[in-house]
């Protein structure tokens, strides 16, 4: 029986695909995951790439035509078939056993909700974790309204249970890459609990031409409305 989904959103990947595939089939829990790999209509050589790597764990998924970010995420949510959920870009890198502590932490703490840890900077294309020497650490603060007012700190590695979509809702299609963002907000405003993982559990590659970090990315637009939709939560304490 798998214990948690990993979400993976892939548009002509095959630059980081490798990588991240080698970098997953490597997790100390493999054989207790599933990993829904969401190809949104590639062009590039991602399928046979995919095709390369057969393990029953990797799910793979093409779908129908280009969805946006969020409702690919939407779409693999409901395909998951575990109680535990993931997301996981291709560009991005996890320690091997992080993914085996964070749902051991989950399953020993059965009152929180959304399991995050600190994350490394990448400047470097197809950097594996192990060649990281994780001198420069994105901010992971404790996860409150005030707190993520200041910082996304779940940011792009974080571990949450599937049911609080049944009572929160799905992420909001208003919003691109921004989303999660939007998501976390909402768990906290609902007095949901995060479970703060003390130590590093990958690196997150600063992708030039990555959806929320390119030139033309409408990640910190978003954001700042997401702000604006809960700051009424801290007039409220």
């Amino acid at each position: 029986m798998k214990q948690a989904s990993i979400i993976t959103s892939i548009y002509n990947g095959e630059k980081f695909l490798r990588g991240f595939l080698d970098n997953v089939l490597s997790q100390t829990c493999i054989n207790s995951i599933e990993v829904l790999l969401l190809d949104a209509c590639s062009t590039d050589s991602t399928p046979d790439i995919i095709k390369e790597y057969n393990h029953p764990s990797l799910k793979y998924h093409k779908l129908e035509s280009r969805l946006p970010i969020t409702d690919t995420m939407n779409y693999a949510i409901d395909l998951s078939s575990t109680d535990i959920l993931s997301f996981w870009n291709v560009d991005d890198r996890r320690d091997n056993t992080s993914l085996d502590l964070q749902i051991e932490y989950l399953n020993n703490n059965l009152n929180c909700d959304i399991c995050y840890g600190y994350v490394a900077w990448s400047f470097i294309e197809n950097q594996t974790f192990e060649e990281n020497d994780l001198s420069q650490i994105y901010p992971c603060l404790d996860v409150s309204i005030e707190s993520l007012m200041i910082n996304n700190s779940p940011n792009c590695l974080p571990l949450w249970r599937k049911k609080l979509h049944k009572e929160l809702g799905y992420f909001d299609t208003d919003f691109g890459t921004a989303s999660d963002y939007e998501f976390w907000m909402r768990c906290a405003s609902n007095n949901k609990k995060f479970g703060k993982f003390y130590r590093i559990v990958g690196s997150y590659y600063y992708n030039p031409e990555g959806l929320s970090t390119n030139s033309n990315s409408s990640n910190a637009s978003e954001s700042e409305l997401i702000k604006s939709k809960y700051k009424h939560f801290l007039n409220e304490k």
